[in-house]
């Protein structure tokens, strides 16, 4: 699953999407939710690289990402979050004309809670971001949810990790010794950039996400790169400073602007 992510984090996630394709994967391989991950996290890389100049593709690229393959050996838990892929499956609909479709995304985006990590609930996640991120696409007052996120960055910060009994078996925990208090600071510095976004901080965010702590975070690896070629897309108006300039014209973002007023 290292090589699928990878190649996801470095620019091949068509190698990826035929890596994760060739074969089919045993439930116990890459531990509890790794190859859907991968899957997901390669499929969206795709849809935003379509989404410019093939806002259909993209939307393809998306509902596949929803609708796993049997290959994969492994099916998404229902308290799983799907925001992230229905908030960007919404502004690829938006891309294409249909504001309804893009809409009924955005609503599922925006009603998602919750989150299932770890082998356990949470109230929020990283995915909560794009659950905001919906909120204004509809013209939704986010303030209660924006707020209930940052309260729960800042309880998870203070808490110490405590690993669930039934996490035990995943490969990280049996091939590595990885600190749990790393590994909770480099989640609170990705919410951190989240919510420097969701404030309107873009500078702070990229700042934020450069940090080498996130080295190995895949969530810092693909908010970096939405932040870089899709910024708008996360509401920041123009390219930020020090990131890569932004990749997409500006037709298909004032589509998905234009269905969100």
């Amino acid at each position: 699953m290292e090589v699928a992510h990878l190649l996801v984090s470095t620019g091949g996630a068509a190698r990826a999407v035929q890596l994760l394709t060739t074969r089919t994967f045993q439930p116990w391989e890459g531990g509890e939710g790794q190859v859907l991950s991968a899957w997901e996290r390669a499929r969206t890389r795709l849809a935003l690289e379509a989404l410019a100049d093939d806002p259909a593709a993209a939307v393809a690229h998306l509902r596949a990402a929803l609708d796993s393959p049997a290959c994969l050996g492994e099916a998404r838990h229902p308290l799983a979050a799907t925001a992230q892929l229905h908030l960007l499956l919404g502004d690829a609909l938006a891309a294409t004309g249909d504001a309804g479709a893009a809409r009924a995304a955005w609503e599922a985006a925006a009603e998602h809670r919750g989150d299932f990590l770890g082998m356990s609930t949470q109230e929020h996640s990283e995915a909560t971001f794009s659950s905001v991120l919906a909120l204004r696409r509809l013209g939704r007052d986010d303030g209660p949810l924006t707020a209930s996120l940052r309260r729960f960055r800042d309880a998870f910060a203070a808490a110490v990790p405590v690993v669930d009994y039934f996490a035990t078996s995943l490969p990280d925990l049996l091939l590595f010794e990885e600190d749990p208090l790393v590994v909770r600071d480099r989640r609170v510095v990705v919410l951190d950039a989240q919510l420097a976004l969701l404030a309107g901080d873009a500078g702070r965010a990229h700042e934020l996400l450069a940090d080498p702590r996130l080295a190995a975070s895949r969530h810092a690896a693909d908010l970096a790169h939405a932040l870089a070629t899709h910024p708008r897309l996360l509401g920041v108006p123009d390219a930020v400073p020090g990131a890569v300039p932004a990749a997409v014209p500006g037709e298909p973002v004032t589509r998905i602007e234009e269905v969100a007023r």
